[in-house]
């Protein structure tokens, strides 16, 4: 008699479940999608130009990577690059330190707004590759002999803000960040594409 009952219910259930999904599913749905206004008054190209100087062993390397903004969704495509830089110091006369490396680069841009005033957001995303410290000496014929390979494991802070006003009416924006042993320098340009 329990089980009788039960099964009522749930059958009782089921139907008012099924008839409320079939009222639902008829009823039609708006599809139309609002298009949003354009986000800028234009499109912008442009560059990110990387410059990274070091001190010990001395270089100086630098790259450029093209920029676009889309006026109408904001969307900041930036190229991806590699940056090689390699350096040596003689020491003394039987000694020298040598370090090679470079950068694999893929970044990310993001347009922000704060209280009126737009900035871009760029994630450089950049991964070390082979950043290898060696110290040489002499032997007793005059020639370099390797004595020690240390890899070198500093990655740079990569995340970044830049002034859109700066970027495109000051002939750029620069953002200069200080590593252990120099320094790495940002600058973000961009021209209205009419």
């Amino acid at each position: 008699m329990k089980t009788e009952i039960y099964f009522r219910q749930l059958a009782t259930l089921l139907i008012i479940f099924l008839i409320y999904f079939i009222f639902t599913g008829c009823q039609k749905k708006e599809k139309t999608v609002p298009v949003p206004d354009p986000v800028l008054e234009n499109d912008y190209e442009g560059s990110l130009d990387l410059k990274f100087t070091n001190v010990f062993p001395p270089w100086s390397v630098s790259t450029r990577m093209r920029v676009h903004i889309d006026k109408d969704l904001g969307i900041i495509d930036v190229e991806n690059c590699t940056l090689s830089y390699s350096g040596d110091t003689i020491i003394n006369d039987d000694s020298k330190i040598e370090r090679t490396g470079q950068w694999e680069i893929i970044p990310i841009g993001s347009l922000m707004a704060d209280e009126g005033v737009d900035y871009i957001k760029i994630d450089a995303q950049i991964s070390v590759q082979n950043d290898v410290q060696r110290i040489y000496g002499k032997d007793n014929n005059g020639n370099w002999v390797l004595l020690s390979e240390v890899p070198f494991n500093e990655t740079p802070n990569s995340q970044f803000t830049f002034d859109f006003d700066d970027a495109v009416l000051m002939g750029g924006a620069i953002v200069e960040v200080s590593v252990a042993t120099g320094s790495i320098k940002w600058t973000l340009s961009l021209t209205p594409v009419p």
